[in-house]
This record gives C-alpha cells, sequence and structure tokens, in this order.
C-alpha cells in the first residue's frame, strides 16, 4: 500500500467517524450503558452522585401512601428509585444526535413528569462510568478503523 493510499483511507475513516458514532457505536453500546443508568436510578442518585430528590419539596424520601405501596410490591422505601412498575425503565434509551454526546431519556409517558418533579439530572452518566463507556466505545472505534482501513 502507498502512503497516497494510506492517507485516502485514513481520511475516509475520519469523515465518517460521527456518523459511525452515530449509526453504530453508540447503538452498539446502548444496552451497556442503559444498564449503568438504570443501576444508579435504581441506587437513588442523580448522575451527578447526589440523592433524588423531589424539586417541590426538597425531600429524597417517599410520601406514606408511596411507602405503603412500595412495601406491597417489595420495593425499597429508603431511597427514591422511580421505579414502580417498571414500565419507566423497559424504555429508557442512550442516544447521540452530534457524535459528541450521549443523551439518555425513556419513551415513557411519565419522563417528562417525572424530569419536572426529580430534575433532568435523573439521566446521565456519573463520573464512575464514564471510564466504562470510553472503554465499551473506544473497543467500538477500533472497530469501526480497522474495517474502513484495513489496518490492524
Amino acid at each position: 500500500m502507498t502512503i497516497a493510499e494510506a492517507y485516502r483511507r485514513v481520511e475516509t475513516a475520519i469523515n465518517g467517524l460521527e456518523d459511525a458514532i452515530i449509526n453504530e457505536i453508540i447503538p452498539a453500546a446502548e444496552a451497556d450503558m442503559v444498564e449503568m443508568q438504570t443501576e444508579r436510578l435504581f441506587s437513588g442518585l442523580n448522575a451527578d452522585g447526589t440523592p433524588i430528590k423531589n424539586l417541590q419539596t426538597g425531600s429524597s424520601e417517599y410520601s406514606n401512601l408511596t411507602v405503603d405501596f412500595k412495601l406491597r410490591r417489595g420495593q425499597p422505601t429508603d431511597r427514591i428509585t422511580l421505579k414502580d412498575t417498571g414500565e419507566f425503565y423497559k424504555v429508557i434509551y442512550a442516544t447521540s444526535y452530534d457524535g459528541k454526546e450521549v443523551i439518555f431519556d425513556s419513551t415513557d409517558d411519565k419522563s417528562g413528569e417525572l424530569k419536572l418533579r426529580y430534575g433532568e439530572e435523573i439521566f446521565g452518566l456519573t463520573n464512575e462510568d464514564k471510564p466504562n463507556v470510553m472503554e465499551i466505545t473506544t473497543s467500538g472505534l477500533r472497530d469501526y478503523v480497522k474495517d474502513v482501513t484495513g489496518f490492524e
């Protein structure tokens, strides 16, 4: 392979990188990132590591009515988990629109209400999650570069 051919392959890889991140790399890592997201929510923490709180009351505790409901279902009552039926968790997703930032949300009807009540910080990655995501996505990047350039 000539230097010009190697340069062309690298240039092709760089030019297609944003599309690859959006269309291949993030979707391939989505399940792992969503699992990190739901585990964090179930632990009762926002993406910044602070306890999930009701923004109107400032409380990180459930109301007595909710505590009774959760106890009947065998769910934790010592923290806000945003998990009652599990439907909200089932449809959490991760996506990237610009190839630079991963965005989390849920297609559940309650998502907007929950963000208003508990804040946008319910979605996102913690600092502890970021190295794991970097490892997952770096592997995808390596595969992409190998596929496009033919370099090992």
